[in-house]
């Protein structure tokens, strides 16, 4: 990974602890951690992550991309739907239109598919929009 990021495996105690605490994720899934230069915790990710990560980390930003970084389940998608609304003059009948293809969630290709090809094509899907672009991750800040 770039910029002074790494990744490194879950020691025995971590892994049972995030498998304790998220119930709904694959058993069989190798994780492993993203940590800093200081070898501080930053994430924990699925081991395919690694594969993908440059696509993340070399994402074409725009001046007016609004960004939506939350942690999961506290309201995300609720704040993502406002807040394309907001940007875009509150443009009801574009509510029949997925959430997904209006504002993207950037990192769920690789959270929900084995497909190698699906962080290129978010990245492009991304790159396809017009601006202004909202874009949903759950990825910290420093990523």
């Amino acid at each position: 990974m770039e910029d002074g990021y790494s990744f490194q495996p879950l020691t025995e105690e971590e892994n049972a602890i995030f498998r304790k605490h998220f119930i709904g994720e694959d058993p069989d899934a190798k994780l492993v951690k993203i940590v800093d230069s200081n070898n501080d915790y930053i994430l924990t990710v699925n081991e395919k992550f690694k594969e993908v990560s440059h696509f993340f980390t070399s994402l074409k930003l725009r001046e007016d991309d609004v960004w939506i970084i939350t942690s999961p389940k506290c309201g995300t998608t609720w704040t993502q739907e406002t807040t394309w609304h907001i940007m875009n003059n509150v443009q009801l009948q574009r509510t029949q239109e997925r959430l997904f293809d209006r504002s993207p969630f950037l990192e769920m290709g690789v959270m929900r598919s084995s497909d190698p090809n699906a962080a290129e094509e978010m990245i492009r899907k991304l790159d396809d929009l017009t601006s202004p672009r909202t874009i949903k991750t759950h990825l910290p800040l420093e990523l």
